[in-house]
């Protein structure tokens, strides 16, 4: 507990009860939630709007990430690296299967470049998705 306060802490968030559930569940996890599955891991003790409140302070903190997948679904995953920075694009890869979401290597630092000859970006995502290596050795029934 003592070293997510110490992250809560160094990214400039207070360690509420809250933020350190949240956190905790992510740093033991190692993989992308739903708030609704995050909410059912929690067995319900932070009330919806109070959890969502804590996942977009520690997005907005930039320990946490925020991607909507092709259902529309927001999944949110712990950033290893803390702090947002907006010269690299993080594409990410989410398995149909498991529903794992894994960062892939960053683009180039030139193509933040090339495309910001459009505008002034404020925010990027980009969502592979497919089936993980894992899921697609395992001969698991594929979910569509």
């Amino acid at each position: 507990m003592d070293q997510i306060k110490q992250i809560l802490i160094g990214s400039k968030l207070r360690p509420t009860p809250n933020r350190i559930a949240v956190l905790e569940v992510f740093l033991k996890e190692h993989k992308s939630l739903s708030h609704g599955r995050l909410q059912c891991m929690l067995q319900y003790e932070i009330d919806r709007v109070s959890l969502y409140r804590a996942l977009i302070d520690l997005v907005n903190a930039g320990l946490l990430s925020r991607l909507i997948d092709s259902d529309g679904v927001a999944q949110f995953h712990y950033c290893k690296m803390q702090g947002n920075n907006h010269d690299t694009l993080t594409p990410h890869f989410k398995c149909k299967n498991c529903e794992e979401i894994a960062a892939l290597p960053d683009l180039p630092k030139t193509y933040m470049q090339h495309i910001s000859a459009f505008g002034h970006i404020q925010n990027s995502r980009l969502l592979l998705e497919g089936i993980c290596l894992e899921c697609a050795k395992s001969g698991s029934p594929v979910k569509w």
